[in-house]
């Protein structure tokens, strides 16, 4: 035999295989909650950046006409001159369209800026006068527009005639004052629906006169309608930049009547004849762009290819355009830039700030989670490797290959597979892992090792110490010292939340904030493990007096819970109070959506008009769904007047019991307050200028004497995105002091079937719902817009799988109570049956010594879980994921919180079942023969 072969000494690497063979549940475990653990934090803020890439093309699809493309507009001025007739001919008029995108163009490569489509180019007059010199129209009243475009050629389709071609022919027309002006007949087209409107055929000339509303003097031109056209998508967003192409817009008339106004459609070809019709250049003058039209550029930016990468050159370029005079050098007028860009950039780089600071609450609470599983593990791990220790040392191995060996044995497996994890992860997922990701995963790959490395160091410590009772004092008191700690930065952290949340919900992520529900849920479990034995130990005094041993024992035993207990106690705090958080974010994220969109509706269901008859009243409210139906009268540009200063506000003109009655039962209801007499109007504010005495309501352009009842915040509104200051009056007193008032709007109560079917006839057809119908807007329709947002998806995917990991540890950490304490509890129902007791004893043991402990825990969890959003509610705003405009507070949901904490008390009851049916595959001499080992 060589003198290999007779070594008694193993080989490290031999003894650190056998090691992790006979130990290999506990390392295949840490193992697996680390890499899953790892995989999620760096998977959730890979993902956000995914979602927020795509979060900007939904904040440009979802904003206004006007606000989502890069505009330009060149308005003439109002005081340039007066148009003269004349049956000379004049100057030909020179569009400034190429040298502006000229300048543009060169802005834009400079800066970097995608701009996808365009530049669209258009030319329009103001709204004039149609007279019609072919046939009589169809209303009493129209005017009409023209708008020189070639941006809508492959948007139509012609249903009688063709495409408007240049003007060919001539007509002379008389001025109000009795003078020949000689102008071309310019081709033009109009949508088939609002020729039928107005009696009109292709080939009817229109003469178009100077309007009601004109900013400018001009003269007489005419038109010729070459061919009537229907939109193949009226959804296209190209119809947007002038919405009267498709249809007749309703004009209130300072007389009270109705105008209808509507466009006509021309070639930009066309441009210098209906410059010339409306304002004449005479011979010898330069050449220049036409002073009666309006001129505009519009970029359009595809939403389904932005990303955050475009934020930061549509910013330079918008800040060229308006600031850099070198840029327009060579332009003769500068125009001005139209687009609501930088505030749609400010908005989404807010929406994805605070998005990120609601995923780090995420990642933080599910990486401190699983930290104390792991921790748990580790520790039963390196319990279970006493005996292994006690060898190692009896053949003389050092304190260091000790410690070395056991932490490989039980968490060596851990470190790789948290690592492969990470990576792997941040490779297969598309975006940049941030480095308090792989903080959190450093602290998932090195705290099991961590933690075995003590707990064997103190294990080794101790086999050669003789017990001694004064070590007991020393050792409680470091508990105590310890347990103060966590609840003092429990308190530092909620201080912290407090004095900087402002700050936080402004997008400024802190990771002490982040931790705060994980270290208010730690001081909860610390006070659970305090407060422990009292509860049970009179429920075990009280089973003391009744038949039976095993309740007795059981409770005895549970109110007797040990420092083996309190990690596993901790943790089942903790991941109670985590699913009760995301549980109530979960259900506040649809709370919120519902409230913001009620508060921009305010109703169920919302009919706009130019305006509404009480027939039409009638044939909504008699809809099927339709619960009630209250017409109203709305301006968004009203105003009060208090001591000679304006503040703007809403004006809502409705009856208020009815309309107190719509809402009643939704998050919108009010009580309508008591008459108070006075002089003028009765007006109930939500808002504004306080204190007694007349006030002026501003309607129409009118200040009426008005006298304030009672102020009720409940009633602002969301106009156009802003919150807005409600001035509630009668609707009929409003109409006998402004006869010219007509209601133009209706508040619905609807169901969903309803909501739905309104959209729908609104979007095929308004017609169905009224003659001047010009919109509907609907809760419902609001809220899945908001829902189905790329960030709102994100959050909402997100907390419900932290509610699924959360759920998933926190059963893995009943499991490992019941693996702490099942070895002692085994012991005893040895010793049970040895004396006789009934089979089933060791099952009903583990209920009545376990369950009241998961119940204990379970309680002080859903306290943190309650805690948890009023700590934390001024630290998280759920604006950016609700389509609020402003932050709502973030309420407790009890109901959420009681379901989390019921799940949580079924998962323990799954836990002793799974725990019962490992126990039924043994028997008393297995039992026996493993003796103390079991």
């Amino acid at each position: 035999m060589t003198g290999r072969h007779a070594s008694t000494r193993p080989r490290p690497f031999l003894l650190l295989r056998r090691g992790v063979a006979s130990g290999r549940g506990t390392a295949v475990l840490l193992a697996v909650v680390a890499a899953l653990t790892c995989g999620f934090v760096v998977a959730v803020p890979q993902l956000a950046a995914g979602a927020g890439d795509r979060a900007l093309g939904d904040v440009v699809r979802a904003a206004p006409p006007g606000a989502r493309d890069l505009g330009l507009r060149l308005v003439p001025p109002a005081t340039q001159g007066v148009a003269l007739p004349s049956t000379d001919p004049g100057v030909e008029a020179v569009p400034p369209f190429d040298p502006v995108t000229r300048a543009v163009a060169a802005a834009a490569g400079a800066t970097g800026a995608r701009l996808d489509h365009g530049p669209d180019l258009a030319a329009q007059s103001e709204p004039m006068t149609v007279v019609a010199r072919t046939r009589p129209l169809g209303v009493s009243a129209a005017e009409a527009l023209v708008r020189l475009d070639d941006a809508y050629d492959e948007k139509v389709r012609w249903v009688e005639g063709a495409a408007p071609r240049a003007a060919t022919t001539r007509r002379t027309l008389g001025t109000i004052s009795g003078q020949d002006h000689l102008v071309q007949v310019v081709p033009a087209a109009l949508r088939d629906r609002t020729a039928r409107t107005w009696g009109m055929r292709v080939g009817d000339v229109l003469e178009l006169r100077q309007g009601s509303q004109a900013t400018r003097r001009t003269t007489p031109t005419a038109v010729v309608l070459a061919g009537t056209f229907e939109p193949t998508d009226a959804d296209d967003p190209a119809w947007a930049a002038e919405p009267r192409l498709l249809g007749v817009a309703k004009i209130p008339a300072a007389d009270g009547g109705i105008i209808d106004q509507a466009a006509l459609l021309a070639p930009l070809s066309s441009y210098a004849a209906l410059a010339d019709g409306l304002w004449r250049i005479p011979a010898g003058a330069p050449p220049e762009a036409s002073p009666a039209l309006t001129h505009t550029w519009r970029w359009a930016l595809d939403p389904g290819r932005l990303t955050r990468a475009d934020v930061a050159p549509l910013r330079a370029l918008l800040v060229r355009l308006g600031s850099d005079p070198a840029l327009w050098s060579d332009v003769p007028r500068r125009p001005a830039v139209v687009s609501g860009l930088s505030d749609l950039l400010d908005r989404y780089e807010r929406d994805l700030a605070v998005t990120d600071v609601m995923a780090s609450f995420v990642t933080a609470g599910g990486t401190a989670l699983a930290v104390l599983v792991l921790a748990l593990g580790a520790l039963l791990g390196a319990e279970r490797r006493r005996g292994q220790v006690r060898l190692l040392r009896v053949r003389g191995a050092s304190t260091a290959r000790v410690l070395g060996l056991v932490t490989g044995w039980t968490a060596g497996a851990a470190v790789p597979a948290a690592l492969l994890a990470a990576l792997a992860t941040g490779l297969l997922v598309d975006g940049p892992v941030p480095g308090a990701a792989w903080v959190e995963v450093a602290a998932v790959a090195v705290l099991p090792g961590l933690v075995v490395l003590g707990a064997t160091w103190v294990g080794v410590r101790r086999l050669g110490e003789v017990p001694d009772e004064t070590r007991s004092p020393a050792r409680a008191a470091r508990r105590l010292v310890l347990e103060l700690l966590v609840v003092a930065l429990a308190v530092f952290a909620l201080t912290t939340v407090r004095s900087r949340g402002a700050d936080i919900v402004a997008g400024r992520a802190d990771a002490l904030a982040a931790v705060a529900p994980v270290l208010v849920a730690l001081a909860a479990g610390v006070l659970a493990v305090r407060l422990l034995p009292w509860p049970l130990g009179v429920l075990a005094r009280a089973a003391e007096r009744r038949r039976g041993l095993v309740a007795f024992l059981g409770l005895g035993r549970a109110a007797r819970t040990g420092a083996d207990a309190a990690v596993p106690v901790v943790a089942l705090v903790v991941g109670t109070a985590l699913v009760a958080l995301t549980a109530t974010v979960g259900s506040s994220l649809g709370v919120q959506r519902d409230l913001a969109a009620r508060l921009a509706v305010g109703a169920d269901a919302r009919v706009d008009a130019g305006r509404i008859d009480a027939p039409e009243v009638a044939a909504l409210a008699a809809r099927p769904g339709v619960r009630s139906a209250v017409p109203a009268y709305v301006e968004t540009t009203g105003g009060i007047e208090v001591d000679g200063r304006q503040s703007l506000v809403t004006v809502l003109a409705v009856d208020p019991a009815r309309y107190a009655d719509l809402l009643r039962d939704t998050p919108l209801a009010f009580t309508p307050p008591a008459a108070v007499p006075g002089d003028g109007l009765p007006v109930v504010l939500s808002g504004g200028p306080a204190g007694p005495g007349p006030l002026g309501l501003v309607v129409r352009g009118t200040t009426l004497p008005a006298h304030r009842v009672a102020t009720v915040p409940g009633l602002a509104r969301v106009v156009a995105g802003r919150e807005s200051v409600v001035a509630l009056v009668p609707l009929d007193a409003l109409v006998a002091a402004l006869p010219t008032v007509q209601p133009n709007a209706v508040y619905l109560a609807a169901d969903r079937d309803a909501q739905a079917a309104l959209a729908t006839d609104a979007h095929d057809d308004p017609t169905r719902l009224g003659g001047l119908v010009t919109g509907v807007t609907t809760v419902d329709g609001l809220v899945d817009q908001v829902a189905g947002g790329a960030l709102a998806s994100f959050v909402g995917a997100t907390y419900l799988a932290a509610s699924v990991v959360g759920g998933a540890l926190t059963l893995l950490a009943l499991l490992l109570l019941l693996a702490a304490t099942r070895p002692a509890r085994i012991q005893l129902v040895i010793r049970l049956r040895t004396l006789g007791l009934a089979p089933g004893t060791d099952r009903r043991l583990a209920w009545s010594e376990v369950m009241p402990v998961v119940v204990v825990g379970v309680l002080a969890g859903a306290v943190a879980g309650v805690a948890a959003p009023l700590a934390v509610g001024p630290a998280l705003d759920l604006s950016a994921v609700t389509g609020a405009v402003t932050r709502l507070p973030l309420e407790p949901r009890p109901l959420a919180v009681v379901l989390a904490a019921a799940a949580v008390l079924a998962l323990g009851a799954l836990a002793l079942l799974v725990d019962a049916a490992a126990a039924r595959r043994g028997d008393l001499a297995q039992h026996l023969r493993r003796g103390d080992s079991a």
